[in-house]
């Protein structure tokens, strides 16, 4: 339980990292022109809630699947991660906040750590540090 602890908080230590790297980057084109479902007043590249959404729901999705046997709860449990993050984008590009390529660098950013979340996951499982597959 420690580990699974010590584990947990360096994920939301990093994440909280890489969200204060990619909320201090520059400001996109001149957008003065589109309709607005809420007023931006910082930077939009790339998106957090897109990066946040992806590296909290993708991450998650990704360890938890990593820890069931049957391919049917792996598949549901991913596809409901996939289905909030797209969902968070796209109403960051719906309410006129973000152009598309801001979602699409924030998903990038949140699926690269998830993806390392998942290897390091999948390493610890080999060296026995973590626990495997929950078994029936």
């Amino acid at each position: 339980m420690t580990r699974t602890v010590s584990m947990l908080t360096r994920t939301l230590a990093g994440a909280t990292l890489a969200f204060g790297l990619g909320a201090a980057s520059v400001l996109a084109a001149d957008d003065a022109q589109i309709k607005r479902g809420a007023e931006v007043y910082t930077a939009s590249f790339p998106s957090g809630h897109s990066m946040m959404a992806a590296v909290v729901y993708l991450t998650l999705g990704a360890l938890l699947a990593r820890t069931q046997v049957d391919r049917v709860v792996k598949a549901y449990i991913l596809a409901v991660a996939v289905i909030v993050t797209v969902l968070v984008g796209v109403s960051r590009v719906y309410l006129g906040v973000h152009w598309p390529t801001d979602v699409l660098a924030g998903w990038a950013l949140g699926a690269a750590w998830a993806l390392t979340c998942w290897l390091v996951m999948t390493w610890l499982q080999a060296r026995g540090q973590v626990e495997g597959e929950v078994k029936r």
